[in-house]
Parts: structure tokens; C-alpha cells; sequence
């Protein structure tokens, strides 16, 4: 069903329905950048609040974490870039903690839920990115380290 219909926002609706000002939005913004979104604001919100509460080290993510260092130590500094931004561009869309079913082209094989493809983003942009982690804008400091720690043991 998903194919067919898509829900829409109120701004959205109503802009599409006037074909003037559809005309001069697709003109002034082809790609939607500076268009207002109240769906992906209430998620962005959300998130936001969902990283605010976090007091401690989440250890589900610390986890995830391990596996991602594991797995992508074994590739190169090219693979493990790909796979950062392949990540990225997934999470355009935005990632969910409590959603599941998570794909990135350059890992096929592999579906991921929202706090481990969080984990893999933050872990892919730390080692073949790390000046750059800092504005993924993810507080996941703590749990990256004590991965790393956990790691290097093994």
C-alpha cells in the first residue's frame, strides 16, 4: 500500500494542489531543501529528546559498536569510507532508534535496527572521518571508547 499513497503534511498538500506555486517552488527549491517539513521536524524532535535523556552509556550501542569496529578493521581506508557515506546518505531520511529493517547498499547482506545503524554510522565516520564525527551529532562518545577498549582485547 505504501507504494501507492504517502502521507503528506498539511503545507505540502496544499501547496501541491495550487499549481502556480508548486511551479514556483519546484523553480526557487528543485530539490526540496528549504521546504519546511512538520513530520521530519516532530522525528528530528524526537531524536533530539531521545539523545538529551541519554544520562549513561547506552550499552546496546556500545555493543553494536564492537561489531561494527570488528568488522570494518578488516577493510580498507576506501571500503570503510564508502560504507560512512553510504550510511550518510541512508540516514537522509533520518535514522530511528526504535525502528527497524535498515539497509545501506554497500553492506547487502546485512539489515540493521535504528540503534545499530546509528552505531555503524558513528563507528564508520570515526575511523575513516574522525575530524568530521563530531558533526554526525551523535553523543556517542562514551560508548565509542569503551568499544574500542573491548576491541583491542579481543
Amino acid at each position: 500500500m505504501n507504494n501507492y499513497f504517502e502521507l503528506v503534511g498539511e503545507i505540502q498538500y496544499r501547496r501541491r494542489s495550487n499549481f502556480d506555486e508548486l511551479i514556483e517552488s519546484i523553480e526557487n527549491d528543485p530539490l526540496g531543501f528549504n521546504e519546511r517539513d512538520p513530520i521530519k521536524e516532530r522525528e528530528e524532535r524526537k531524536f533530539k529528546d531521545w539523545q538529551d535523556k541519554k544520562d549513561n552509556t547506552d550499552m546496546s550501542v556500545m555493543y553494536y559498536m564492537v561489531s561494527a569496529i570488528q568488522y570494518l578493521n578488516k577493510l580498507s581506508d576506501g571500503e570503510v569510507k564508502k560504507i560512512a557515506m553510504d550510511i550518510a546518505m541512508a540516514g537522509t531520511q533520518g535514522f530511528s532508534p526504535n525502528k527497524d529493517g535498515y539497509k545501506v547498499s554497500s553492506l547487502p547482506d546485512k539489515e540493521f535496527s535504528g540503534k545499530q545503524i546509528l552505531a555503524w554510522f558513528y563507528v564508520s565516520w570515526a575511523i575513516a572521518m574522525p575530524d568530521a564525527v563530531d558533526s554526525l551529532g551523535l553523543n556517542f562518545h562514551e560508548e565509542y571508547k569503551m568499544a574500542k577498549e573491548l576491541s583491542e582485547k579481543k
